[in-house]
């Protein structure tokens, strides 16, 4: 069985959770090969909403397995060929699956990265939110 050809946009690093996971175009059977960037949103760095999307449970590929230790604060870098992204926690929260406005730009900050996997662990019917704000 071949898998889906993988575009590879970069390397999302989480120092809080030890996580250095390769990023790819993609949210459908992507997810199952690396951390996926949901199409249609920002690209890393650039202005808008950057959203990344990973699994959490259930399958060897779980990136996201630890997000709920990330705090505000925090920082997640991306790195996308020559170029590092910093970016910084200001925002964690619990969504329903159908909350896509998470998707959209947030009013008052520029260049963002959201990060989203299902939640909680064993029963997953809901969304967990981290939202960062670019630094560097």
């Amino acid at each position: 069985i071949a898998g889906p050809e993988l575009v590879q946009l970069g390397v999302i690093k989480i120092p809080a959770m030890q996580l250095s996971e390769n990023i790819v175009e993609g949210t459908g059977s992507e997810l199952l090969y690396a951390v996926g960037h949901e199409p249609g949103t920002a690209q890393p760095g650039q202005p808008g909403n950057c959203f990344l999307v990973g699994h959490r449970n259930y399958i060897p590929m779980c990136p996201f397995r630890h997000l709920d230790k990330v705090k505000a604060g925090d920082l997640v870098t991306i790195e996308c060929g020559d170029e590092a992204y910093s970016y910084e926690v200001f925002e964690i929260l619990e969504v329903k699956p159908e909350d896509t406005w998470v998707l959209e730009p947030h009013d008052t900050v520029g260049s963002m990265l959201t990060l989203m996997t299902c939640t909680p662990v064993l029963n997953p019917v809901n969304r967990l939110i981290v939202r960062a704000e670019l630094r560097e």
